[in-house]
C-alpha cells in the first residue's frame, strides 16, 4: 500500500505594523517557521492614532462596567503654521513636545495625552464623575499654555489653544462619534477667536454642517468672483470735504440675498479663507482707488482698508501690499490699514515690529473700535498709530449728552495731544454730527453722511 503524501500546512500571514520595521534575522526566523511576514510601516501620525483610539476603547469598557463619565478635551493650538513657517518645522517639533508636557502637568496621574495631528492633542480623563469640573481643568489648560515656551534658537514664544470638550456617554458612545463631537466643540471655539473652550450640545453638529455649507459656498464665491467692494466716504469734519474711502466687503450670495460683511468676516477667519478674502477686497479696492487717482486728478484722496489679525500671519502680506500698490499706481501714502485691538494684545505676531515695517512703507496705520477698551490710550505709544477710530453707537443714547460728554471730550483732547486723528463711524443725524463738530473731532463715517455704495455710485463724491 503506497504511503499517502502528507498535505502541506497553509501558510499563515504575520502582519507587523510600525514606524519602522523590525531587524532582518527577527523576520527570517518567523519565515523558516513558515510564516508570511507582512510589513506595514506607519507614520508616527497613524501610530498615534491607533495608540488614542485603544485608550479610549479601553477607558469607554471601563466606564460601561463602573458607571462613571469620561471627559473627552481635543486641544487645538491656534495658528501653529505660522510657528513652522517662521521657526522651522525642527523647533515646531520641539515645542510640541513641550506643549505636551505642560498638558501632563494639568492632568492626574491616569488621564491620557495623546497627539492626533500636526497640531491637535486628545486629552481623557477617566472616571470623571463631575462634569462641570472638566471647566477647571480646561481653565488650567489654557492658563498654563499662555506662560512663554523658551526653547534655543528662538525667542520667546507665545502660543493659544482652541478646546472641545465631549463627554461619554452623554455625547457619543463610539470613539469616532466622541472624537467628531469634540473636534466639532473646538472649531467654534477657534470660531471665536480660539484661547477658549466650547462643550459640545447637540444642535453644534446642525450649526457645524450649515457652516460647512457656507465655508464652500464662500469658497465658490472667491473662485467666481463673487465677492464685490463697495465703498464707505469718509469726511473731513472741518471742510466737509470727501477725505477718504473705506473699503467694505459685499458678498451677495444667489438664495440668500446680502450676507453681512460681520458674517463673511466671521465665517472666513473660521475657516481659514480670511486671507484670500483679504487679498480679493485689497487687490480690488487698491486698483480701483488707484484709477480714480489717475483718471480724477484725486491724489488726495486715501483707501481705508479693515485687516483682521490672522492676515498679518502671512510672512508675505509687506511684500504683496507693496506689489499692489506699486502696480496699480496708488502711493502708500494714500493707503490706511486699519487693525483691530486683539492684533495689539497678540504678542505671538509680534504686532509692534510688523506695524513698524508698515509705517516704514508709508502706509497710515488706524487702531479700529478703540472704545472696547482693550487697550489703554496711553498703551498705543508703543505702537506707531496715525489714528484713532470710534464707533459712534455711544451717540444713539439721549443720557449720553448728559452723562458721558466729558469723557468723550476728554478722550479726544488726549487723542490730540498724542497726535492722533479722531475718526467716529455710525453717524445716523446731524445732532451727533454738530456734537463732533463741537469737540473738533476730525473725520466721520456712517448713514447719515452716505451709505456704502458700488464704485459707480461713488464716482459723484470723489474730490477733484
Amino acid at each position: 500500500m503506497a504511503q499517502e503524501k502528507a498535505t502541506e500546512p497553509k501558510a499563515c500571514t504575520l502582519t507587523i505594523a510600525g514606524p519602522t520595521p523590525p531587524p532582518e534575522n527577527i523576520i527570517r526566523q518567523f519565515r523558516d517557521q513558515g510564516w508570511q511576514v507582512e510589513i506595514k510601516p506607519q507614520n508616527e501620525s497613524t501610530s498615534s492614532r491607533m495608540l488614542f483610539v485603544d485608550r479610549l476603547e479601553q477607558a469607554i469598557k471601563r466606564s460601561r462596567r463602573y458607571q462613571d463619565n469620561i471627559i473627552l478635551f481635543v486641544v487645538d493650538l491656534d495658528d501653529f503654521k505660522s510657528i513652522n513657517t517662521r521657526y522651522g518645522y525642527s523647533l515646531g517639533d520641539k515645542l510640541l513636545q513641550e506643549v505636551s508636557e505642560r498638558l501632563r502637568g494639568c492632568l492626574r496621574q491616569y488621564d491620557s495625552v495623546i497627539l492626533l495631528g500636526s497640531d491637535e492633542f486628545a486629552v481623557i480623563l477617566c472616571d470623571f464623575n463631575k462634569i462641570n469640573n472638566a471647566e477647571a481643568i480646561a481653565d488650567k489648560i489654557l492658563l498654563h499654555l499662555s506662560d512663554p515656551f523658551y526653547l534655543p534658537g528662538a525667542p520667546e514664544i507665545f502660543i493659544s489653544a482652541s478646546i472641545g470638550i465631549s463627554s461619554f456617554p452623554n455625547d457619543g458612545q463610539q470613539v469616532d462619534t466622541l472624537l467628531a463631537n469634540s473636534e466639532t466643540a473646538m472649531r467654534l471655539a477657534k470660531e471665536a477667536g480660539g484661547n477658549s473652550y466650547r462643550y459640545f450640545t447637540p444642535d453644534m453638529n446642525d450649526r457645524a454642517a450649515r457652516r460647512k455649507v457656507k465655508e464652500m459656498e464662500l469658497r465658490r464665491a472667491l473662485v467666481h468672483g463673487a465677492i464685490k467692494v463697495h465703498y464707505q466716504p469718509i469726511i473731513e469734519l472741518a471742510s466737509g470735504q470727501v477725505a477718504g474711502v473705506e473699503a467694505l466687503v459685499r458678498w451677495h450670495h444667489p438664495e440668500q440675498g446680502e450676507i453681512s460683511a460681520l458674517e463673511v468676516i466671521s465665517l472666513a477667519n473660521a475657516t481659514g479663507l480670511i486671507q484670500p478674502l483679504g487679498r480679493q477686497v485689497m487687490n480690488q479696492a487698491i486698483i480701483q482707488v488707484g484709477e480714480w487717482h489717475k483718471t480724477c486728478n484725486s491724489l488726495n484722496l486715501y483707501l481705508s482698508v479693515n485687516f483682521s489679525k490672522n492676515e498679518f500671519r502671512d510672512q508675505q502680506f509687506e511684500a504683496k501690499l507693496s506689489t499692489i500698490l506699486r502696480d496699480a499706481g496708488l502711493p502708500t501714502s494714500a493707503f490706511w490699514l486699519e487693525i483691530t485691538e486683539d492684533f495689539l494684545l497678540d504678542e505671538r505676531q509680534q504686532p509692534e515690529k510688523i506695524l513698524t515695517r508698515l509705517k516704514d512703507m508709508g502706509a497710515t496705520l488706524v487702531l479700529d473700535d478703540f472704545d472696547t477698551g482693550n487697550v489703554p490710550l496711553v498703551h498705543l505709544r508703543h505702537f506707531p498709530i496715525d489714528a484713532v477710530k470710534i464707533d459712534g453707537s455711544f451717540l444713539k443714547d439721549p443720557s449720553f449728552y448728559h452723562e458721558k460728554e466729558k469723557f468723550i471730550r476728554a478722550i479726544i483732547a488726549m487723542a490730540h495731544n498724542l497726535d492722533y486723528k479722531i475718526i467716529v463711524k455710525g453717524i445716523e443725524t446731524e445732532q451727533q454730527l454738530d456734537f463732533l463738530r463741537r469737540y473738533n473731532c476730525d473725520m466721520a463715517q456712517g448713514y447719515y453722511l452716505a451709505r456704502p455704495m458700488t464704485a459707480l455710485d461713488f464716482e459723484p463724491y470723489i474730490p477733484r
